[in-house]
């Protein structure tokens, strides 16, 4: 008997490279099977959202009436059931805005609406369908409100008026204590030095 490469007395065979080859094409084989079950259930399955016109600006604290169709496969119009606009501020805090259908195939509106200014990301949720990444919006601060400029105008016309009335008054004080003045001067003899 031959000694063996093991010093136990039995001899063990070496894996060919033919051997090592067919276990890497088994093992390949099986992976390949694998990925594809989950790419065939999603096969035809991507949609997209495509508004119909998005606002140049948006401000904080408006409410803004959008509408969007939904496209399968980027053509066809889709009913997914259930649509939001979904906004993201930049601590990841997300509020969803619920869409209406409009009767018509694919077409949603939705009322949306910032709380506040800065960069929001902004996506669909589109029934069984992933959700589509509609980017990044910088959402600009509200002008100053005309309402608080009324209420302004409200209180400071009365006071304004008031002043006016109480100058007046001292204007027609004086007035008169000076023609009381000049009363009494003309009582009195002029004096010729």
């Amino acid at each position: 008997m031959e000694p063996s490469s093991n010093g136990r007395g039995s001899h063990v065979k070496e894996p060919t490279k033919e051997l090592f080859m067919a276990r890497y094409r088994i093992a390949f084989a099986a992976m390949l099977a694998l990925t594809a079950i989950p790419l065939a259930a999603l096969a035809g399955g991507w949609a997209m959202a495509s508004f119909d016109q998005v606002p140049a600006e948006f401000e904080a604290g408006s409410t803004y009436e959008l509408e969007y169709t939904i496209l399968q496969h980027g053509e066809t119009p889709v009913d997914v059931g259930n649509s939001q606009v979904v906004i993201v501020d930049a601590t990841g805090s997300k509020t969803a805005f619920d869409a209406v259908a409009l009767g018509q195939p694919g077409r949603y509106s939705v009322s949306i609406a910032f709380p506040e200014a800065g960069s929001w990301d902004w996506e669909v949720t589109m029934g069984p369908f992933a959700s589509h990444q509609m980017g990044t919006i910088d959402v600009r601060k509200a002008p100053i409100e005309s309402a608080g400029a009324e209420s302004l105008t409200r209180w400071m016309l009365p006071v304004a008026l008031l002043l006016v009335i109480g100058l007046m008054g001292i204007q027609v004080a004086e007035l008169a204590n000076g023609r009381r003045i000049a009363v009494r001067g003309q009582g009195q003899p002029v004096r010729a030095d």
